[in-house]
């Protein structure tokens, strides 16, 4: 097999925990471990002097900046880049391929596919919903994203629901390689269908409206005048967190504990510790990384019923999906899911075959098979 100089952009800020940056990373890894020289071309964080940048696969280009995105996230992201500092790079590096992750996103992308002689892929992750596509952002969107398009040579995406827009926008054909996780870097248990005497609900994310954490706030409510004994852990920060403290405040529940942003080693261990595991998402979501996370940690998972979390959560895993704005089902659900040991035991049983699919070492191959094909 030809050794590969591979180039793999992230158009947000590396150093900040998210999918994208987490499949990049991932990406870079397991294509280095394989015997490539992969690089990760990414915005200069703003506060980079606080940050440990000496790993030689990353390079900086430009400055990042605070952007509110159509799915009203608020995210670093590439601002401006010289362009001789982009045909330096490329000059230097001589990539066999450039994989840029969410092409659409301005500006980095786009000035590196202008200069690039390299095969191009554009790799697309999020899903937006038509609800945010309002006609002036399309209007910008829209000429943007197929100019693009036009210079990538080959697509992917890692669901149907992360394809939706593009395909509306050009008949190329877009391959879909699913997201993953290291599975060794989570830890089973060994007797998951059992509860503890007080057991945990597990929120890990954004404190942000699309996450629907609110919601999760109300059906604990519920839960938790029947079953007092329960406790809800909710770790992430975001715009939303001052005015979910206060929901629980109004609800007098003393048994919900916010933890703030949590580092990888935590997520791990907190993963372990919980009983079940929630992320309620509303809209925005084109696959849920954080459900593959929690399936590997042999966790019950009770999920909001959006495009993405369904492309995920097939056959078994459709009783994890549930109408997060219907409090009173949501609640019968994460006490069934959490007390029904019959179901939790179908559950895991399921699951713990099926996120085999998603070991991000066939996740990789899936990857660098498509890379060769084009290159071929």
């Amino acid at each position: 097999m030809p050794k590969l100089k591979i180039g793999l952009v992230c158009p947000y800020n590396i150093t900040i925990a998210g999918g994208v940056q987490s499949i990049v990373l991932l990406l870079a890894d397991q294509l280095n471990a394989m015997g490539h020289d992969t690089k990760i071309l990414t915005p200069r964080p703003r506060n980079i002097k606080k940050i440990k940048s000496d790993n030689p696969d990353i390079i900086f280009i430009g400055r990042s900046t605070d952007f509110r995105s159509p799915l009203h996230t608020t995210v670093q992201i590439s601002a401006s880049a010289y362009n001789d500092k982009i045909n330096q790079i490329l000059l230097d590096q001589q990539f066999d391929i450039i994989n840029l992750h969410e092409p659409w996103v301005p500006f980095l992308s786009r000035q590196i596919l202008q200069r690039s002689e390299s095969v191009n892929i554009g790799t697309f992750h999020a899903k937006i919903p038509e609800s945010v596509m309002t006609r002036s952002l399309v209007k910008v969107v829209n000429p943007y994203l197929k100019s693009v398009i036009n210079n990538l040579d080959g697509l992917t995406a890692c669901s149907d629901s992360a394809a939706e827009y593009v395909r509306s926008l050009t008949k190329k054909p877009i391959k879909i390689i699913p997201n993953g996780v290291n599975l060794d870097n989570f830890k089973s248990k060994s007797d998951p269908v059992k509860i503890k005497k007080n057991p945990e609900i597990l929120y890990i994310g954004r404190l942000e409206t699309r996450k629907g954490v609110k919601y999760l706030i109300e059906a604990f409510n519920l839960l938790n005048q029947k079953h007092p004994e329960v406790s809800l852990i909710i770790a992430g920060d975001g715009p939303n967190r001052n005015y979910l403290k206060d929901l629980t405040t109004r609800y007098r529940l003393d048994k919900v504990k916010f933890l703030g942003n949590v580092d990888d080693t935590t997520k791990v261990s907190l993963l372990k510790k919980s009983d079940l595991f929630c992320s309620p998402a509303i809209y925005g979501e084109s696959f849920g990384i954080v459900l593959l996370e929690a399936m590997a940690s042999s966790v019950i998972t009770v999920a909001g019923d959006n495009s993405g979390y369904r492309d995920v959560m097939k056959n078994i895993g459709q009783l994890s999906i549930v109408n997060v704005h219907d409090i009173p089902s949501f609640a019968s659900r994460l006490e069934m899911m959490l007390y029904e040991k019959d179901i939790r035991r179908v559950w895991l049983n399921w699951s713990q075959d099926y996120i085999k699919n998603f070991d991000f070492k066939f996740i990789v191959d899936q990857y660098k098979q498509y890379y060769l094909d084009l290159l071929a």
